[in-house]
């Protein structure tokens, strides 16, 4: 990763702006509340991230890089690494509820292509049910789809969540997508050599993960090998190494895989809501992946903002719901030199 950074939009210093700094330390302050009651606790923090705000050189990092450490000051000074577990249960559990009617459908699909496009279809829907930084972009996206809720799955029955993601998929399926890149990254890896049949695959959030697991499968039951690459510590929501690790333990379809070898779990050591390779070096294990890959595929807007766009030696596959997400259609629009037009309602 030739001139690396993690992300290459800074965080704004204009009040009212979403990616501003100070909508940055809301958030953190949003997560402070989570990790602890303390009264005296909790303004030790608050006053840690108002000095870090006026900081003379906050405004030289990235909007990655900011909230890494701003979450990061809300753990250390709390002690509390785990405000958002009881979340992350809770989504994974609705997903993994609907998971094996969505996986007996994409098994039943002879073409592997085709079975792929569709797991990737349900694997995306997540990444856009279990954002927590995006309630704004869920809440046009289910007005645009005639839904009476915001998308989020916290409070719906099974059912209703059933009918809440086909929806969200017929949609994709009938033309919903920005950018539709898939079947030349499948090509590519098509023609692979032998020595090249490895995918690094970096994972995002909780619910979103238990999805992943159907794309992950059909990666492997076409002869490839997948590493997962998991957030090095908990930041808010992120899914971290070891607790994929252990949720690809109960996956009984993926135990065979796990078992010889051919799906691994790693971590890049990012402390950031996305990959951060500057963090690499010190995570052999990682470096050896990436060297053995052809492809990776990084799921999210976070791992899309620290990803996109770099000097990378492996090319990428990233896929994510585009929830209200100027910058990202910026930066689409850099890449591509042409206009982007989005398509309603995943703007």
């Amino acid at each position: 990763a030739r001139d690396y950074r993690a992300g290459r939009v800074f965080v704004n210093v204009v009040s009212g702006d979403r990616h501003s700094i100070e909508s940055k330390i809301q958030e953190a302050k949003e997560h402070l509340a989570k990790a602890t009651a303390e009264t005296w606790m909790r303004t030790r923090v608050e006053r840690a991230l108002d000095y870090f705000a006026t900081h003379p050189r906050a405004a030289e990092l990235t909007i990655m890089e900011f909230e890494g450490v701003a979450h990061r000051l809300v753990k250390l000074l709390t002690r509390n690494t785990q405000a958002y577990q009881e979340y992350k249960r809770r989504m994974n559990n609705v997903l993994q509820a609907l998971s094996p009617h969505v996986r007996d459908q994409i098994a039943s699909i002879p073409d592997w292509r085709v079975a792929f496009r569709t797991a990737m279809i349900y694997a995306s829907i997540a990444n856009l049910l279990v954002d927590l930084g995006k309630p704004i972009g869920r809440r046009r996206i289910a007005t645009s789809l005639g839904l009476p809720h915001d998308l989020s799955l916290d409070q719906l029955p099974p059912a209703e969540v059933s009918h809440l993601v086909e929806v969200v998929a017929e949609r994709v399926r009938t033309g919903a997508t920005v950018i539709d890149e898939l079947s030349e990254f499948l090509e590519r890896l098509e023609h692979s050599p032998p020595e090249k049949k490895t995918i690094l695959y970096f994972i995002d959030n909780p619910g979103e993960v238990i999805l992943d697991q159907l794309v992950i499968e059909r990666v492997l039951v076409a002869g490839y090998r997948v590493v997962v690459v998991g957030r090095g510590e908990t930041i808010r929501d992120d899914v971290t190494w070891e607790e994929a690790r252990d949720l690809l333990k109960t996956n009984r379809h993926l135990q065979p895989f796990l078992t010889d070898g051919r799906l691994r779990v790693v971590t890049d050591g990012s402390y950031l809501p996305g990959a951060d390779l500057s963090q690499a070096s010190r995570h052999p294990d990682f470096l050896a992946a990436w060297q053995q890959s052809v492809a990776f595929i990084a799921k999210g807007g976070g791992n899309f903002h620290t990803l996109f766009g770099q000097r990378l030696s492996l090319p990428g596959l990233f896929v994510r719901m585009m929830k209200d997400s100027d910058i990202a259609y910026q930066l689409l629009e850099e890449a591509r030199s042409r206009k982007i037009t989005a398509r309603t309602p995943f703007y």
